[in-house]
């Protein structure tokens, strides 16, 4: 069974393009993992997204939000491929 490989896989994929998430609180900035991030229901991760309440870091530097989300699209579709 190789479902806990690819799980490992997809989690250090998805760290390659960013490793910390900052959401948006209603008086600070919140710090969350990338894992955390992805434990959210799909609904209030998208609706972070939409509202533009998220910011994603790498290695310390802010990424374009365009950018990690089509890296993660990328990836899903190449998961969804498997």
């Amino acid at each position: 069974m190789n479902a806990p490989k690819q799980r490992g896989a997809e989690r250090e994929e998805r760290r390659s393009v960013f490793d910390t998430v900052f959401l948006r609180e209603p008086s600070s900035w919140r710090e969350i993992t990338i894992d955390e991030f992805f434990e959210l229901p799909l609904s209030e991760r998208v609706r972070h997204v939409l509202e533009r309440n998220v910011a994603f870091w790498r290695d310390g530097v802010e990424i374009d939000k365009k950018e990690a989300l089509a890296v993660l699209r990328k990836l899903r579709a190449e998961r969804n491929e498997r």
